[in-house]
Order: C-alpha cells, then structure tokens, then sequence
C-alpha cells in the first residue's frame, strides 16, 4: 500500500509508507502490533529528520498526520486516554509548526513520540490483550453473517443468540455456545412447525418438547407428494434429528459441558439446519 502524495521524494515517500504499513496493522487491536507501530513511526521520523527539506514542505508532517487520525479512535477504543492526549498533543504540533523548520523542531517532535510511546507502554501494563487464531476470529467477526443472509431474514429473531453463539465461540466457552445456539433451534424448530401447519404448542400454549415437535412435522412431510420439494423437507429433517439427538437431550442438563471441540461441531450442525431450513419458511 502507498500513501505517497504526488510530487513528494523517494525519501518522503519512504518515510510515510514506513509509518503508514505499521499504523494501518494497528487497526487490528493487537498488542504486538501495536508495539511495533510505535517503534515504526520512531523510525519513519528518523528517516525525515535526516533531511529537513521534509518538514519544510510538510509532507513528512502530512503524512505522519494522517495516520495519527487512523491511530487515534483505536487508543479511545482501548480507553488509552493518556496514551490519546500525547497522541492529540503531537498532532497539533505538527498542525501549528513553523514552515522553516529546524534540528530543533526535528528533535522537539521526536522526543514527543518517545514520550507517547513509554506513556502507551505504561497504559498497556493495566490492559490484556487477548490474541486469537485465524478461525476464531473468523467466528468473532462474522457472527451471525457466518450463517449466511438467508438465515438473518428468515430467522430474525435469532439474530442475537447467533451471535453470542459465535463470540463465546470465539473466547473457547463451549457450554455457553451450544446454549445460545439451543435458543436459537427452539425458534428456527417453531418456524418449521408453523410454516408445516404442524402442532408446536399444547393445550396451554407451552412449546412441545422437540421430539413431540419433529414427530409432528415428519407427519406432515410424510403426507407431501413425493417431489422435489418432499426431499427438500425432508433433508431439512435429517440435519435437525441429527442435532437433537447428538446435542439437545443433554445440553439443559446442568452437569453437562461442552468443550470447543464438540461446540464447535453443533455449532457447524445448527448452521447447516439452518440454512437448509431457511429457504422453506
């Protein structure tokens, strides 16, 4: 990625995409990273002071500028106030520096970021950081879009228990993913029954239990033509006893846990039911 601006020098050019690679990775929150950002913004400052025609037409200014405003929002959201106030500091620094500048104005900014770096070092003792690996982040950040749209529209009410199903997935707490998504069945197994003209409810207007429910449904589909839309049913019904009988008759029981190994199975497991039953309801 470049962030040279027309008419800047190799040097400046150096010293701005230095700075802008490190910065843009800081985006991503992780305490490695941002460590790195720092010593990478020292360095790209290093590589301007040594040529003030730099400062002069302020593209090292700009740049180094550009990425604080990218750099900022990310210690408010860490709550880094101090580590923000420095940061904001150096900022209006650069804004209202001289046009001529000089080796002193050069050494004035960069004890400033020496300055903001030990006072992000400083913060970062009282914060933990937690680093996840590639699939569980896949889990963090597509939540529920990792069901697929089809699902969010037909199944809006789920929307939350999808996604606290995929963020305790994410942090390894399996017991607490399969109870979210086990919400989330019990609505997506209503919607089948309703949408079959199936019994969900008994007499008092309780929900059935889900073998009373899947009995009833299989009824129905029993009941179909036998077409494309009969196997399309009853494929649906397949991936749903499978996830009843492997996962629901134990999971409400409170002895019960799940490690990742097996939440992350039902959760593969409720995410196929699921987008197989959307499309038919």
């Amino acid at each position: 990625m470049s962030i040279a601006r027309p008419g800047e020098s190799l040097r400046a050019r150096q010293a701005l995409e230095l700075v802008g690679r490190a910065c843009w990775k800081m985006l991503q929150i992780d305490t490695n990273l941002l460590v790195k950002t720092v010593h990478r913004i020292r360095e790209g400052l290093e590589v301007a002071k040594s040529d003030l025609s730099l400062f002069s037409d302020k593209s090292a200014d700009k740049g180094i500028r550009f990425w604080i405003g990218q750099l900022a929002p990310e210690l408010e959201r860490l709550d880094l106030r101090q580590s923000a106030k420095k940061l904001a500091y150096i900022d209006k620094s650069l804004a209202s520096s001289i046009s001529t500048p000089t080796d002193g104005y050069a050494r004035f900014i960069s004890q400033q970021i020496e300055d903001f770096r030990e006072r992000l070092f400083d913060e970062l003792e009282d914060r933990k950081i937690y680093c996840l690996s590639g699939k569980q982040s896949d889990y963090l950040t597509n939540a529920v879009h990792g069901f697929g749209p089809e699902v969010a529209a037909a199944f809006p009410s789920v929307e939350y228990d999808l996604e606290e199903a995929a963020k305790t997935l994410s942090f390894e707490r399996g017991t607490a993913t399969v109870f979210h998504l086990m919400r989330a069945m019990d609505i997506a197994l209503t919607a089948l029954g309703e949408k079959l003209s199936a019994t969900v409810r008994d007499k008092d207007g309780k929900p059935l239990v889900w073998g009373k429910i899947i009995a009833n449904c299989r009824g129905k589909i029993e009941a179909m033509p036998d077409d494309d839309v009969k196997d399309a049913w009853d494929s649906a019904m397949s991936l749903l006893f499978h996830v009843k009988e492997v996962w629901r008759n134990t999971t409400m029981h409170p002895m019960q846990k799940y490690t990742v190994e097996e939440a992350t199975e039902v959760f593969e497991a409720c995410r196929a039911f699921m987008r197989r039953l959307a499309p038919l309801v």
